[in-house]
């Protein structure tokens, strides 16, 4: 069974790499913007591209930031109703 501790930090590791992502994407957006300004046709389609493997990776790490949080917050909740039940 995990621990809290061991969730938190599932979690946060989750968050930055989806963090990081984001980042990703938008200075892949300011190059794409810049190889549009000078129609450059091959950056264009180079950061296309980028953008279509980084989007992918994306959704990938905020669907698993939601699923370590799920499960972070479940043992909180775990616990909270432990501790009611051995107040009662």
């Amino acid at each position: 069974m995990a621990t809290i501790k061991s969730l938190k930090i599932a979690y946060d590791k989750a968050v930055k790499k989806e963090q990081t992502l984001s980042s990703l994407l938008l200075a892949n957006l300011e190059k794409y913007k810049a190889a549009k300004a000078k129609g450059d046709e091959k950056g264009i389609a180079r950061h296309t591209k980028i953008a279509g493997d980084l989007g992918k990776k994306k959704r990938k790490a905020t669907t698993d930031a939601s699923a370590a949080y799920k499960a972070y917050e479940d043992k909180i909740s775990g616990l909270h109703s432990d501790a009611e039940l051995e107040l009662s």
